[in-house]
């Protein structure tokens, strides 16, 4: 949708900045240009006239807050790429100054790189008499200290509302900039007016009453950045044409909302204090949808009955997955622990670097641990120490916020932690390995098959029959491919399907090497309820991803393969046909969907993906993999 332009402002002081605006407005897609120095004078602008200055001075507010706890060193950045409500914010950074250019969100930044570099010499010209201007008014303010400032006609207005406006807005993205910034790429930030009276028409919005539509509680790793994402986008849904966030006075509380019609004022109110709350809240009847990084326990789902069997597909909705990636700082050479490994690091039983030669280091292991009501905690304990029946070491440091546990590590060399897969820069994470299987270090598509060993399942819990209409709407909604495809967006790992070509490990058995020859696997591995031969929850959701992706695409002419798998207990001859019989049970279900498969092949006990001693790990590697061939 086109902006309209306010017509440039004849009073800016310099003709040069103003020029220099207008041919950046000439620019397809850019609506709005400010030309800024680095101590924060505006020297010319032209900007929509809805884009308000209280917009900014808000937006820049809630980025510092947000950011508080940063120290950030700026640097050399060339340019900054961030969203704010339906538009794309570019701003170029230069040694004398900034360039900030409200853009349309289907801007070419090639084609805006290009035009900003052209005026890069006017603007340097630019800049640098703004800087001999104030050194020169600096000299004449020294020599007339005892003149009363009203005797000084000529700075009257000179940091006019804009350029405070300007400051905090460029600092703000500046520092929000480098707490996102993957290494060696540009990343974009959602951003969003974080209060009611920002939005257009902010006297009328600010007497209307928000309508809670939705109330989201529990896990702090999905309730930081992806469910207000994910409500943003329903409310978009919805039809709402004015979208924010307004943070509430406890921490990790905020509410999302939504403008429909200049009238109806939407809210999605969402508390991420860690997945055990979650439960807590569904059961005191104060939320319509419990956010968790773990499995309902049996505890909570007796706690639950009344809203129905918990662990049923109704009520249990896989959301996303993500791993719980095992991060150290930067110096530590260490590349692959073992899960004893992590057991002994994280219990305090290996208390010195120098006992994992790999690292180059010595000196006592520094533990950093999520809270107790975090869901990452409680799945990282599970995994990891309550099967060799130790305890978390009683000196680690226990932190509530993903982000600031990864900005402790990063501050010590000894340091060592856990964290969800979003988090990990600018720390570094290492692979993981368990009893019988080979080192899988924390991608996408490991964590999506599941095959690292630290992989977890993001999930929502209604009740079975929700009273509010919005529950079953918005969580459609989140599993669809638009919900999907903010998962993605966030860093978690989206459930609809990728293939990738696979190196088979040297002890993949012959028959399934020659079967897979030529193939790529599929990012989708089917999986079963325990004790069951019956498709879990994820499993029945993907069996409608994978007819879809097969009907994308040339997908359709492809030969579908299905590979079962067991764990090890029994012998090998029942392991096999067990196999056999779990890939056979796929292919039916596919069948009946319009999808055959034209190899259908048991691998047994081979190739485990997790330790057959736990019954998580045996879980896991009762499986069947998806391939594809041309």
């Amino acid at each position: 949708m086109a902006i309209e332009k306010q017509p440039t402002n004849k009073s800016n002081r310099n003709d040069g900045g103003e020029a220099i605006a207008r041919r950046l407005l000439e620019t397809p897609s850019v609506s709005g240009a400010v030309l800024c120095s680095r101590e924060g004078e505006v020297l010319a602008h032209d900007l929509p006239h809805n884009f308000t200055q209280k917009d900014m001075v808000r937006l820049g507010k809630l980025m510092n807050q947000s950011r508080s706890g940063v120290v950030a060193s700026l640097g050399k950045v060339e340019v900054g790429d961030f969203r704010y409500a339906d538009h794309r914010v570019l701003i170029y950074y230069f040694s004398k100054g900034e360039v900030l250019l409200l853009c349309e969100a289907d801007i070419k930044p090639e084609v805006v790189k290009q035009a900003v570099l052209q005026e890069k010499e006017s603007f340097d010209v630019l800049m640098t008499g703004a800087l001999s201007r104030q050194r020169k008014e600096a000299d004449q303010q020294d020599s007339a200290e005892c003149i009363p400032a009203s005797q000084h006609p000529e700075k009257k207005g000179r940091w006019p509302l804009l350029a405070a406006v300007m400051t905090i807005l460029l600092v703000g993205i500046a520092v929000g900039y480098w707490w996102n910034l993957p290494s060696a790429q540009t990343t974009s930030v959602a951003l969003a007016t974080p209060n009611v009276g920002a939005a257009e028409g902010s006297d009328a919005v600010s007497s209307l009453v928000p309508r809670t539509i939705l109330r989201l509680h529990g896990s702090n790793t999905i309730g930081a950045r992806l469910a207000p994402e994910l409500a943003k986008k329903y409310l978009r849904k919805l039809g709402a044409d004015r979208i924010w966030l307004k943070s509430a006075d406890e921490h990790d509380e905020q509410d999302v909302l939504g403008l429909v019609d200049g009238m109806d004022l939407l809210r999605v109110e969402i508390q991420a204090h860690g997945s055990s709350t979650s439960f807590k809240g569904l059961d005191s009847e104060l939320c319509d949808i419990g956010m968790a990084s773990r499995r309902i326990k049996d505890k909570e789902v007796v706690a639950l009955e009344r809203f129905g069997d918990m662990r049923q597909t109704a009520a249990e909705h896989v959301l996303a997955m993500d791993g719980i990636a095992v991060i150290v700082h930067p110096a530590n050479q260490v590349t692959e622990l073992t899960m004893a490994q992590l057991a002994g690091l994280f219990s305090g039983e290996i208390s010195d670097w120098s006992q994992i030669p790999a690292s180059g280091l010595t000196g006592a292991v520094e533990v950093y641990a999520r809270d107790e009501n975090s869901g990452t905690w409680d799945t990282f304990k599970n995994m990891i120490l309550k099967p060799r029946e130790l305890a978390l070491k009683a000196q680690a440091t226990r932190i509530e916020d993903s982000r600031i546990l990864t900005d402790s590590v990063t501050k010590n060399q000894h340091a060592i932690g856990f964290i969800g897969l979003p988090y990990i820069k600018p720390a570094k994470a290492v692979a993981v390995s368990e009893q019988g299987a080979a080192g899988v270090y924390p991608t996408s598509f490991t964590v999506a098959t599941e095959d690292y060993p630290l992989a977890r399942r993001l999930y929502l819990y209604s009740p079975v029959l929700p009273d509010n209409d919005y529950t079953r709407d918005f969580i459609e909604f989140a599993l669809s491919d638009l919900g999907q495809q903010v998962v993605d967006e966030v860093g978690f790992i989206k459930l609809t399907i990728d293939e990738k070509t696979v190196s088979l490990p040297p002890q993949a058995p012959a028959g399934y090497r020659d079967a897979t020859q030529g193939a790529k696997r599929l990012s989708v591995t089917y999986r079963f309820k325990t004790g069951s031969t019956e498709l879990d929850n994820r499993a029945l959701r993907d069996l409608d991803r994978l007819v879809s992706f097969m009907h994308q695409g040339n997908n359709a002419y492809r030969a579908l393969r299905l590979f079962g798998f067991a764990d090890n207990v029994g012998g090998a001859a029942v392991n096999l046909a067990l196999s056999q019989a779990r890939a056979q049970q796929v292919a039916s279900v596919l069948q009946s969907r319009g999808l055959n498969a034209t190899v259908v092949m048991g691998v047994g006990e081979a190739m485990p993906v997790a330790d057959n001693a736990t019954a998580a790990g045996r879980k896991k590697n009762r499986r069947v993999e998806v391939w594809l061939c041309e």
